[in-house]
């Protein structure tokens, strides 16, 4: 997209951005290795120096403007100029430097300084002299400020930052030459062009298609309106605006064809929109065109696996495939080979869902994982060797795929199917009843799945799993988030009930209770409540809570209501409970903190049901110890006598042994008080 006399820049800047965009769009286009390579092992400056933007070019014409009047050391300043219109920098340098020692203090010392720094400027070959470069035209700057070429110099200073790869700095230069110079500064419309140059090289589109719709609409020159039209153009295409994209482009192709076909960026984006939008034929033209004008350009095997793309979307799959073979052979270890083969697992993969074998889907996405295994779309490859196993059954393969899929830091773009993957099977093992393989594989990519929380219905399955195998703490920690991310109403009722079963084995009686209450809260009649209900007794049982026991075994258990004055119990059709051992529990915190008559009844049901076990004989002693009259009935009697008998418990008998004493023992006579 950079306006230059030779495209290498274009190449350089585009591809970073544009392919980058495309790429993460799921499509098959992306940058070359090998440039990618040039990158990384080439300075920027070496990149990006030999090329000439278009203020540039008009930068010898801007600083020979208004050429000082006769006088010394004019003679060696047009010496020096015509020098440096021959390219012959370092004779032009010597040239202006005898002039500004000549003409010191005048006009032609000026001109010739600044001559002689853009002279300097063009003839740099390392970053030393980039540097060295930059201070000298920013102690012109400060020295001429008031010049008009102190504009010059400034945008001069940003190209100078452009060839270190410092765009930001650059842009800043470029931005202040143009709100310091009027309209009509001829410079300023080029340095727009160059503005947008690179703007579009940081991957910011909409400055840089304002800059350009500025530059379109006051051309300084023919040439220029093209380079603003085409730069559009290709910024459309970037951003995915495909109609308006082929419009620009239909323009430039009528208006500037040379130009066109002198981009192979252009050329590219202009038969992708085509291709995207449908148009099959144009799309196959252009490209065409382009691989035949630049078949030695980087985007050559781009734009030919594009055209195979075409034929894939048209239905002619025999031909897609062997243009896709054509790249391969054609263009090894280049991003038109990655394409090609991404191309060809994707007519595996149809094949494969119509009875073909899913081995060929495997190798075609082997060859990607393998070959560019760094790369980004290596994370697709992934995805569909997990999924290709997935469809053949083979889980253990598939989790491990996805898995690495997971553990990529560029998994982005697939990390979703990825994950949503796993948890289909650890469903589908759960629904095959294989807890153990459930349990397993959870625990081997717990980090993967709880980063962030598995999906709800998946947590729910695999907690309980967890939880049965006694790994409690992390199906606690499952259950919870299971539920606070929003399950249905069934699953909310399920997850309560185990997660207070994993608090009750855990021992924390604390959140037992409250997650029994949440769930007769909201679940009063639902398919546990029975079980929250002795949940919630049973957490109550711990010290500092009898009298809310009391109270909560008043509303739930029936022994626990009140009777009529007739002494039928109320509420009649109430659930008992299902445990003795919370009957037993509920008599004793009534008798203490509540109704003592409702604990009596509590404990008359133990001793009437089972009358000669350990509850039973507890429930014995408590009648006889906590009846109301004054004189022990026969029954309290018979029922002490009964619990001193017992060898269940040594120390109840005793102390109901001690009552009994007490109750028949003959009362002492009175003794008289002492006489004087």
């Amino acid at each position: 997209m950079l306006f230059i006399k030779t495209e290498r820049a274009v190449h350089v800047a585009w591809a970073w951005r544009v392919m980058s965009r495309l790429l993460l769009a799921g499509k098959a286009v992306v940058l070359s290795i090998a440039m990618l390579q040039l990158m990384a092992t080439t300075p920027v400056w070496a990149v990006v120096t030999p090329v000439e933007t278009r203020a540039e070019s008009q930068a010898a014409h801007w600083l020979e403007r208004a050429l000082p009047d006769p006088g010394p050391g004019l003679e060696e300043l047009r010496n020096g100029i015509l020098k440096f219109e021959q390219r012959e920098y370092q004779q032009a340098i010597l040239s202006f430097l005898d002039a500004s020692r000549l003409g010191a203090g005048t006009r032609v010392e000026e001109a010739a300084h600044f001559l002689s720094a853009e002279s300097q400027a063009r003839s740099i070959s390392g970053p030393q002299d980039i540097r060295a470069a930059i201070s000298l035209l920013e102690e012109l700057r400060r020295r001429y400020a008031s010049s008009p070429r102190a504009s010059w110099a400034l945008w001069r200073i940003g190209s100078l930052y452009l060839r270190q790869g410092f765009e930001q700095e650059t842009i800043a230069r470029y931005e202040m030459v143009l709100r310091q110079e009027s309209a009509g500064n001829p410079l300023a419309p080029f340095v727009r062009l160059d503005l947008a140059d690179v703007y579009i090289a940081s991957g910011q589109f909409a400055p840089a298609a304002n800059i350009l719709r500025i530059a379109r609409q006051y051309p300084p020159d023919v040439d220029s309106l093209g380079q603003a039209t085409v730069g559009l153009a290709d910024v459309a295409h970037a951003q995915g605006q495909y109609r308006q994209a082929r419009e620009l482009y239909e323009v430039v192709e009528a208006q500037w064809p040379t130009l066109l076909q002198a981009r192979p960026v252009s050329l590219f984006g202009m038969g992708d929109s085509y291709l995207r939008l449908g148009d099959w034929p144009r799309a196959r033209r252009v490209l065409n065109t382009g691989y035949g004008l630049h078949p030695r350009d980087s985007f050559a095997p781009v734009m030919l696996a594009r055209m195979a793309d075409g034929f894939k979307l048209s239905g002619q799959m025999q031909q897609a495939k062997n243009l896709y073979l054509t790249v391969v052979e054609r263009h090894p270890g280049t991003e038109g080979e990655l394409s090609a083969w991404l191309g060809l697992a994707e007519l595996a993969e149809k094949e494969a869902f119509a009875g073909a074998p899913e081995t060929d889907v495997r190798d075609a996405y082997g060859v990607i994982l393998k070959r560019w295994s760094k790369h980004v779309r290596a994370g697709e490859a992934l995805l569909h060797i997990a999924q290709s196993y997935q469809r053949v059954g083979a889980l253990e393969e598939a989790a491990a795929a996805y898995d690495q899929l997971l553990l990529r830091a560029d998994s982005g773009p697939w990390r979703a199917q990825g994950r949503q993957g796993l948890e289909t099977i650890l469903r589908s093992l759960s629904a095959a009843g294989n807890s153990v393989e459930v349990a397993n594989l959870f625990l081997r990519h717990q980090a993967i799945l709880t980063t962030p929380s598995v999906h709800g219905p998946t947590a729910l399955v695999v907690a309980a799993t967890l939880a049965s195998f006694g790994v409690v703490d992390s199906a606690i920690t499952l259950m919870q988030a299971a539920l606070a991310a929003g399950v249905p109403a069934v699953q909310v009722e399920y997850g309560l009930m185990a997660l207070a079963q994993a608090y009750r084995k855990k021992g924390d009686l604390i959140h037992l209770e409250r997650t029994w209450k949440d769930y007769l809260r909201r679940f009063p009649d639902g398919a546990w409540s029975d079980e929250a209900r002795e949940g919630l007794l049973t957490a109550l049982s711990r010290p500092g809570k009898q009298e809310e026991a009391a109270k909560t075994c008043q509303t739930y258990l029936q022994g626990g209501r009140g009777k009529t004055a007739s002494g039928s119990k109320e509420n009649t059709d109430a659930k008992a409970p299902h445990r003795p051992e919370l009957v037993l529990l509920c008599a004793d915190q009534l008798a203490q903190y509540g109704d003592g008559r409702a604990g009596q009844d509590l404990y008359r049901e133990i001793q009437m049901k089972e009358p000669d076990t350990l509850d039973g004989m507890w429930a014995a002693y408590q009648l006889a110890r906590t009846s109301p009259s004054a004189n022990l009935s026969k029954e309290a009697l018979d029922f002490f006598e009964r619990v001193s008998k017992t060898d269940k418990d040594r120390l109840l008998a005793a102390a109901a042994s001690a009552h009994l004493a007490r109750a028949v023992a003959p009362e002492a006579p009175a003794v008289p008080p002492k006489g004087n």
